[in-house]
């Protein structure tokens, strides 16, 4: 530690992270290490380096806070659990909930960030939500109006056979007005209106695999290999309207009033683009962290704070205009002894995002929920 403070002292500070890091293979659990590879990352212009390391110090000295991180990257509060999260966090009304492989729950309160914690004799492997809406008559009782749940957001959609019948290929099905939409590989979309079934095959090359996305900014778009498309009345892609790279697709979209968000490919590396919404432009394109290295799973890209947040191998925000600051958090491509173990490697690193109170709340596969003030993250 002496001998890589004093390299660093003298501007060595190549030769100071050789010695750091033989002293941190042999003992990893070493708090003060850590926050000397922070300040060794920062002198060498490495931001996410200098995360893992300041994380890893939290973590091992049980601290929630780090000055420097609320500082560059907005973190308000990093909230260790102690095992690993395999659930997306959930929110109902002040209160959001992390669920961890130990069976602990942890219910943080969006005002005060203080934590209450319960144990449960299995692994939480998944959280869902639901809403009601319920009607109360003077002098008479509450009574359900309808409910919605996250875990069945079709509500229990059953048809025939040709209906239930589907592929790896294929795309999650969708409602839009009284029919639902079952997106199938070679652009057909089949079509499920009442007991029957109808099929539409594309007119245009065939696509390998695509999704609709429905949004109240606009009429449902497909997305997929190829890119994206405009699609008929049937939903049925009928027009390219922003096509990804040569032998690329469009893994996930979201869009507001003015713009698409999408999560594609350049040159085999994630980029997240801003189009507008009509396709004649791109606004911006911005790198991201693949999440091959670190597990993969279910990747987010949701509409926030006049950008376009993902959440996956990084935690990533890209204003939807050609001008301001994009913001990024995570560990880098190797952050080695900066996290634990994963095992469980069917999961992207980040998890679905939440906003509440002005606070985004992601959960992170090294056991912790991170909370940001999203006016830092958004650059307000």
């Amino acid at each position: 530690m002496l001998r890589a403070r004093c390299l660093h002292a003298l501007g060595k500070t190549n030769e100071a992270w050789t010695e750091l890091a033989e002293l941190l293979d042999a003992d990893p659990e070493r708090a003060e290490a850590w926050t000397l590879r922070a300040d060794l990352s920062r002198a060498a212009g490495h931001p996410f380096d200098e995360i893992a390391a300041r994380c890893r110090h939290l973590e091992l000295t049980g601290r929630d806070t780090s000055p420097e991180l609320r500082e560059r990257w907005g973190l308000v509060k990093r909230i260790a659990t102690g095992n690993d999260l395999r659930a997306d966090l959930k929110a109902a009304g002040g209160t959001v909930y992390a669920g961890t492989s130990a069976g602990r729950v942890l219910k943080i309160d969006t005002r005060s960030l203080a934590v209450d914690r319960a144990e449960f004799p299995g692994t939480l492997g998944r959280l869902s939500g639901t809403e009601t809406v319920k009607a109360y008559s003077y002098g008479g009782d509450w009574r359900e109006l309808g409910a919605w749940s996250d875990a069945d957001p079709l509500g229990r959609v059953t048809g025939p056979p040709e209906w239930r019948v589907a592929s790896g290929l294929d795309g999650p099905p969708v409602r839009w007005g009284d029919r639902h939409y079952r997106p199938v590989s070679g652009g057909v979309v089949r079509v499920l209106d009442g007991d029957r079934v109808r099929s539409y095959q594309t007119r245009l090359e065939p696509i390998r695999q695509w999704q609709i996305h429905v949004s109240p900014w606009g009429p449902p778009l497909g997305y997929g290999t190829g890119g994206v498309y405009e699609l008929d009345e049937h939903l049925c892609p009928a027009r390219k309207l922003i096509a990804a790279a040569v032998g690329s697709e469009v893994t996930l979209m979201a869009g507001d009033a003015r713009t698409l968000g999408l999560l594609t490919y350049k040159n085999s590396l994630p980029v997240v683009q801003v189009w507008t919404r009509d396709g004649t432009r791109m606004l911006r394109e911005q790198a991201v962290r693949p999440t091959g290295a670190l597990g993969r799973g279910i990747d987010h890209l949701v509409a926030v704070g006049g950008g376009y947040l993902l959440a996956a191998g990084d935690v990533a925000w890209v204003p939807a205009s050609a001008d301001g600051a994009a913001w990024r958090f995570g560990f880098g491509d190797n952050p080695g002894r900066a996290l634990p173990r994963i095992h469980f490697a069917h999961a992207s690193l980040f998890g679905k995002p939440l906003v509440r109170d002005n606070l985004l709340f992601v959960g992170c596969r090294d056991g912790a929920v991170y909370v940001f003030d999203l006016d830092a993250v958004v650059r307000r």
